[in-house]
């Protein structure tokens, strides 16, 4: 298989390339196979497409956007989001397909204050937390007790977050050189935070399980604005990967689950069984898109290197469970939690 030359975008070039595409990288037509038509693998089709390129895109399921996953079985009208369901102001090149495909956009909630939490053995809210930081039942220290988890995690990053302010993304070089072997919970350490503490920051930032894991790449989420000015796509996120699948119908195939990837002198054989039966596609390049959950269980030849498989096995998957309530009429009474929560057993 020959190198394929990935050219970086540039800053100014993301927000025009829902629109404009990219810049031609090759002088002939190529044949390209994409494994996954989830939005990386929709959106490699369409740039691909709009430089005339043949594809074949191959997905596993009956359906495309992958982790983007609306469900619609309820009352017309009514959804719910069991996959992705927010869109990062950061995001500019998600928030630029959306718009060039005439997507409505509108804030996304990110918090509610009276959004019930069970903590400690105490049934709680955001906002009692938040008032009442002296009443957590962690093993706190006096001064921890005093500043509330929020201010403490503002003392902690101070330095970092004036950084930030004063030279940009630009700072993250810095930051990487001086924090890059630390895990969150060595950051802690370093900072003065109390085993009590560390334990309530990992429960409250939903990073309990991911406490020893890189510092910048929690940084970068966290300081760098990837949780401010969140957005959802009115009406389902699925929207986003329907729009792609309006451009690329013809070269979507579906309940293809490719098992093995064979590289060869002059180009890629890709097999994958359907219901009836096992098939290949041969292309120039191949687009690998899938997690890496489902990529471990691929049959690559010549196999990849140890390195790269204790890549793809060392990545960590966090579960999220998601509750939607719908059904209820307006004059129902409820036991589910309208303020102060009530849990009943």
């Amino acid at each position: 298989m020959t190198t394929l030359n990935i050219r970086i975008m540039s800053t100014l070039e993301i927000p025009r390339t829902p629109a404009e595409g990219f810049t031609p990288s090759f002088d002939t037509r190529k044949r390209v196979i994409i494994i996954g038509a989830g939005v990386a693998g929709l959106v490699a089709g369409l740039e691909l497409a709009r430089q005339g390129h043949e594809l074949v895109i191959l997905e596993a399921q009956g359906r495309v956007g992958g982790r983007v996953y609306t469900l619609r079985s309820f009352a017309p009208g009514l959804y719910a989001e069991a996959g992705a369901m927010r869109i990062p102001r950061i995001h500019e090149l998600t928030i630029g397909y959306c718009r060039s495909f005439g997507l409505n956009l509108r804030p996304f909630v990110m918090e509610c204050p009276q959004a019930p939490i069970y903590l400690a053995g105490r049934r709680t809210t955001w906002s009692h937390i938040d008032q009442n930081s002296d009443q957590i039942s962690f093993d706190l220290t006096s001064r921890e007790r005093t500043l509330g988890h929020r201010q403490l995690w503002l003392e902690a990053t101070r330095d970092i977050r004036l950084s930030i302010q004063r030279y940009g993304q630009a700072a993250f070089r810095d930051i990487s050189e001086r924090y890059g072997d630390y895990s969150i919970r060595e950051f802690l350490v370093e900072r003065g935070y109390s085993e009590g503490a560390i334990e309530l920051y990992g429960i409250l930032s939903y990073r309990e399980s991911n406490m020893n894991t890189s510092l910048i790449e929690h940084l970068r989420e966290v300081l760098g604005g990837a949780f401010e000015d969140m957005y959802e796509i009115a009406g389902g996120m699925d929207q986003l990967p329907e729009s792609f699948l309006k451009y690329l119908q013809n070269e979507v195939h579906f309940d293809a689950q490719v098992f093995a990837v064979e590289q060869l002198d002059d180009g890629v054989t890709v097999r994958y069984r359907t219901h009836g039966g096992v098939f290949e596609e041969t292309g120039d390049y191949c687009i690998c898109t899938v997690p890496f959950g489902v990529l471990r269980h691929f049959d690559f030849r010549p196999g990849l290197s140890v390195q790269k498989y204790r890549a793809i096995r060392a990545l960590n998957y966090n579960p999220s469970t998601k509750l939607d309530v719908y059904g209820l009429p307006s004059n129902t009474a409820s036991n589910l939690p309208m303020g102060l929560p009530e849990f009943r057993t």
